[in-house]
C-alpha cells in the first residue's frame, strides 16, 4: 500500500530519502526540484532527526566529477530553504540535519541492486521513503533492495503521481488521442498494443516515426530506424496511426533541409518533423477530449531540432482536453503547459510507460 509516513513514524528518526534530481538544468523553477518541497518540508514539520538525501545523475562508469551531486546543493540548500552537508562516504555520516550523499550510481552495488549494498545503506537510517516516481520501475538496490531492509514508504509527489496515474487510466474519454516521440519504438509498443482500443488515433513522431516508414517502404534515408522490430509492427491497426509526412534533415552536406517524405535522399537524416505535419496534427490534438504524450518530436539535443517539440508543446497549451505528459527528456519543455488545470506533467519517463500498461 502506498502511504506516507505518520508524524511519530519520522518524529527522532533518521529518514533515508530518495529523490530523483537527474536533470540537465539545475535551478529551482524544475519541476523535479519543486515537487519534493512538500516531502522534505513535511519530514521537517515533524522533527525528523536527520534526512539523508540520495539521489543519481546520469550514468556514470566510475567516480566521475561530471557526474558529482555537489553541483545540486546550491539549488537544493535555495529549494529547501536549509543548509545541507554534502558527503561521498556511507560510514561515518556527519550528524547535520540535511546530508546529501554523492551520487548514488558511483557505488556499484546500485545498479546491481546488490543487498549487501542496501544492507550499507539501511545502516544510515531508521525508516525509508521513496520520493522518486521516475526510477520506480528500476531494479536498483536504493529502489527496490532497500525497502527489505528498512520500514518503507512514500513521498507526497510519488502518491500523487500514482493517483493521477490511475484516475487517468480510468477516465478516459473520447475523442481519444496518444501522440509517442523518442527513438526506441519497442519501448513503446506495448503500451501501443495496450491503448489501442482506446483511443482513436496515435500520432507517431521522432525517430519512432522512421522504423514505420522504413516497414512501409518509404526511403528514410540514413536516418535512426529499428529494423528488428518490424516484424512485431505488421499488426497494429494502421488506420489509427497518424505519421508525419513532412521532415527536417541534415542533408550529404551537413545542412538544414526541409523534405517532404517523397524527397528524402539516401544521405538524408531526418531529425525533426516539419511544419506541414504539426498543422495536420492539430486537428487531431484540437477535437481530443483525452490526450496523453510521451517523446520529442525530433533530436532535441540539437536545438535546431527542437521547433516540433516545442509546436507540440503550443498546440497542447491552448487544448481543452485532459493531458497527461510523460517525462524524461519531455520535460525540458513542458514549462508553458505545467500548470494548466487540464495537464499533468508526470517526472517519470519508463516509470510511466510500465505504470500505464500494468
Amino acid at each position: 500500500m502506498l502511504r506516507l509516513p505518520k508524524p511519530k513514524e519520522i518524529k527522532n528518526k533518521k529518514v533515508l530519502l530518495r529523490i530523483d534530481i537527474n536533470v540537465e538544468n539545475f535551478n529551482i523553477h524544475n519541476i523535479r526540484f519543486q515537487n519534493i518541497q512538500p516531502t522534505i518540508k513535511f519530514l521537517l514539520k515533524n522533527k525528523a532527526k536527520q534526512i539523508i538525501i540520495i539521489s543519481h545523475l546520469g550514468r556514470p562508469r566510475h567516480k566521475d566529477p561530471k557526474y558529482s551531486l555537489k553541483k545540486t546543493l546550491p539549488v537544493l540548500e535555495k529549494v529547501f530553504n536549509h543548509k545541507i552537508v554534502f558527503y561521498d562516504k556511507l560510514d561515518n555520516l556527519p550528524s547535520d540535519k540535511i546530508v546529501l550523499l554523492e551520487n548514488i550510481r558511483f557505488w556499484k552495488g546500485e545498479e546491481n541492486n546488490d543487498i549487501d549494498f542496501a544492507k550499507k545503506l539501511a545502516k544510515l537510517a531508521d525508516i525509508y521513503i521513496n520520493e522518486a516516481f521516475s526510477v520506480s520501475h528500476r531494479q536498483h538496490a536504493s529502489v527496490s533492495a532497500i525497502t527489505k531492509l528498512l520500514p518503507s514508504y512514500y513521498g507526497f509527489d510519488f502518491i500523487r503521481e500514482i493517483k493521477q496515474i490511475n484516475e487517468f487510466k480510468k477516465s478516459i474519454k473520447k475523442p481519444a488521442l496518444m501522440i509517442l516521440g523518442g527513438a526506441k519504438i519497442k519501448d513503446k509498443l506495448p503500451l501501443i498494443q495496450k491503448f489501442n482500443h482506446k483511443v482513436n488515433n496515435i500520432i507517431i513522431g521522432g525517430a519512432l516515426a522512421n522504423t514505420l516508414l522504413d516497414m512501409l517502404g518509404f526511403n528514410i534515408g540514413k536516418s535512426l530506424t529499428d529494423k528488428n522490430i518490424i516484424p512485431q509492427l505488421r499488426n497494429l491497426n494502421f488506420a489509427k496511426i497518424i505519421l508525419p509526412f513532412d521532415f527536417w534533415v541534415l542533408d550529404k552536406n551537413n545542412t538544414k533541409q526541409h523534405r517532404f517524405v517523397f524527397e528524402i535522399q539516401p544521405s538524408d537524416n531526418i531529425l525533426d518533423i516539419g511544419n506541414c505535419s504539426l498543422e495536420y496534427f492539430n486537428d487531431f490534438v484540437y477535437r481530443s477530449k483525452t490526450i496523453f504524450w510521451n517523446g520529442p518530436m525530433g533530436y532535441i539535443e540539437d536545438k535546431q531540432f527542437q521547433q516540433g517539440t516545442v509546436g507540440l508543446v503550443n498546440l497542447l497549451k491552448v487544448s481543452k482536453a485532459k493531458i497527461l505528459v510523460g517525462g524524461g527528456e519531455t520535460l525540458n519543455f513542458t514549462k508553458p503547459i505545467e500548470h494548466k488545470q487540464n495537464v499533468f506533467v508526470s517526472t517519470g519517463g519508463g516509470a510511466l510507460l510500465a505504470e500505464l500498461i500494468k
